[in-house]
């Protein structure tokens, strides 16, 4: 197999947060689900180095989803790879409160 594109190496902060993140249930399902394949993801850690296949099949994810949280984690932080990204084009509204209650 050949070596990882994005290899996830976790600090031990960077592990006790995903930790902690992954047993939340303060903190959606799919922050919860990010968190968990970094740990799995983790090459430093004995439990981590798994494969992308075996990490989408134990958090019940598409293989790409695994793929995207590595790159994500590898490019930006922990912080950037298990929220959700901001959505940068979103238009604003068209109406406020008070139009739409006349509505």
């Amino acid at each position: 197999m050949p070596a990882k594109k994005h290899p996830v190496l976790l600090t031990q902060e960077q592990r006790e947060q995903a930790q902690i993140v992954a047993r939340s249930y303060k903190h959606k399902e799919s922050e919860r689900k990010r968190a968990k394949i970094l740990l799995l993801a983790d090459a430093k850690h004995p439990d981590g180095q798994n494969d992308d296949q075996t990490i989408s099949d134990q958090v019940h994810v598409s293989r790409v989803t695994v793929e995207n949280v590595r790159q994500r984690f590898v490019l930006g932080a922990l912080q950037a790879a298990v929220s959700r990204k901001e959505q940068i084009r979103r238009k604003a509204r068209v109406l406020d409160g008070e139009a739409q209650a006349f509505l």
